[in-house]
């Protein structure tokens, strides 16, 4: 028995408590980090200003996005905000890990190989999400699909 195309669109779309929690947590302390003078001998305080306000900002935005692709009402635009959100985050994420590896070092490896599993687990549900949309018939609203 096949699935109707909108009970399909709604499996892949299913919220990962950790992955909502771990966005959530982004948006706060993104947003924190923006409003609120760094911790002396924080990453954030051994970095040059301009720095750590633009990492900030992008990962405000990613964590952001993709919040609102998760919980947003429609699942096609939910699934690549999603995608481009957590591609966002993985991109500013992967920075991040390469900051405190140069300023940490080997006390920063236990940060560094939690974040590195956060960018897997990014990758791999952006890959499914891809997976989906492009299984999906060409749409005149997006330009673009997957096979007519």
């Amino acid at each position: 028995m096949t699935e109707p195309k909108d009970l399909r669109l709604f499996s892949i779309k299913r919220r990962e408590v950790f992955e909502i929690a771990f966005l959530l947590l982004l948006v706060v302390s993104s947003a924190a980090s923006l409003l609120v003078k760094a911790s002396p001998g924080s990453l954030q305080a051994l970095l040059p200003g301009w720095y750590t306000t633009d990492w900030s900002i992008l990962m405000l935005v990613g964590s952001t996005i993709a919040t609102l692709g998760i919980f947003g009402p429609d699942v096609l635009t939910g699934l690549f905000l999603e995608r481009v959100g957590i591609n966002i985050v993985s991109s500013g994420l992967v920075i991040y890990a390469g900051a405190a590896g140069v300023f940490g070092g080997l006390k920063a490896l236990t940060s560094i190989s939690i974040i590195i599993a956060m960018v897997v687990a990014f990758f791999l549900r952006s890959r499914d999400i891809t997976r989906v949309l492009k299984k999906l018939p060409s749409d005149p609203l997006f330009g673009r699909g997957g096979k007519t």
